[in-house]
């Protein structure tokens, strides 16, 4: 695959991390346009489907430059005149691929055991409007909630998935899907496990 073709008046990523090592911020945002987009493709080729609830491709490229940033300032990487960054980009966003899918899969973390709330609501309930004891318990459980997280819950009963639940609060996939299963947890305390 051919390289980014620099642009003019731009010495190339030698040039690029001089300036960045030089201080010039715009340095750096050069980079991050020159290559987010193609390590995001590549990760999302390589991210197994079951931690796309838990992580997402943009997640790990800005891991991959804050890791690259540092390394930079720290004189750990070098680039030789006239050559690219590719290459060392690629190693780190693999290696942080691996990472996460090591994390997300250990003991109690395990990705592979937590359940979408669809698969835990049975075809057919009634709506909590509906039925006066499972609104008052739906408040009830709400309550245990801080008000973000209530956020949370109520947009996954509107429907709305997990990505567009941590995009519209600011917060990661995974911490969206840690907090339904909390309230998950909390309901079957609640109520008592269905058999």
């Amino acid at each position: 695959m051919i390289g980014p073709i620099p642009e003019p008046g731009d010495g190339g990523d030698s040039e690029l991390v001089r300036l960045l090592k030089a201080g010039d911020a715009e340095a750096a945002r050069k980079l991050y346009a020159r290559y987010a987009r193609r390590l995001a493709a590549l990760v999302d080729r390589r991210l197994a489907s079951d931690l796309a609830s838990r992580v997402d491709a943009e997640d790990i490229v800005q891991s991959v430059f804050r890791t690259f940033l540092r390394g930079i300032a720290e004189d750990r990487f070098r680039v030789p005149e006239g050559s690219d960054l590719w290459g060392l980009l690629l190693v780190l966003a693999l290696n942080k691929v691996r990472a996460y899918g090591e994390f997300h899969r250990a003991a109690k973390r395990d990705v592979r055991h937590t359940l979408p709330l669809d698969d835990n609501i049975p075809d057919g309930t009634a709506d909590a409007q509906a039925d006066p004891f499972l609104h008052s318990l739906a408040q009830d459980l709400l309550a245990r909630f801080l008000p973000v997280h209530r956020q949370m819950i109520e947009l996954r009963l509107q429907g709305y998935a997990v990505a567009e639940i941590a995009s519209q609060t600011g917060r990661s996939k995974r911490t969206v899907e840690r907090i339904l299963q909390d309230c998950r947890n909390c309901l079957v305390e609640m109520v008592g496990p269905h058999e």
